[in-house]
């Protein structure tokens, strides 16, 4: 993923999260509330590895490394971290 890329996906990720924080603020029901708060939570967690990936300077880069990746073999999905 080019620099453009992940700063693009990280423009994105933090509007998607400004939309969310509105819309907490508004009359909800409690699971409602609940669900929102989820989703926010894991955009948070979303928006900083991003954020941490935008300092990545090759795929070899322990940053990059770390980070699992899923793909789907016949049917079957696997996480690796490679």
């Amino acid at each position: 993923m080019e620099e453009s890329d992940i700063s693009e996906w990280y423009n994105t990720n933090v509007s998607q999260l400004n939309e969310l924080v509105e819309l907490i603020r508004t009359d909800l029901s409690t699971l409602e509330r609940k669900t929102l708060v989820a989703l926010i939570t894991q955009d948070v967690h979303y928006r900083d590895i991003v954020d941490s990936l935008q300092t990545c300077e090759s795929p070899s880069d322990f940053k990059w490394l770390q980070q699992l990746r899923f793909y789907n073999s016949n049917e079957v999905v696997l996480a690796r971290q490679v």
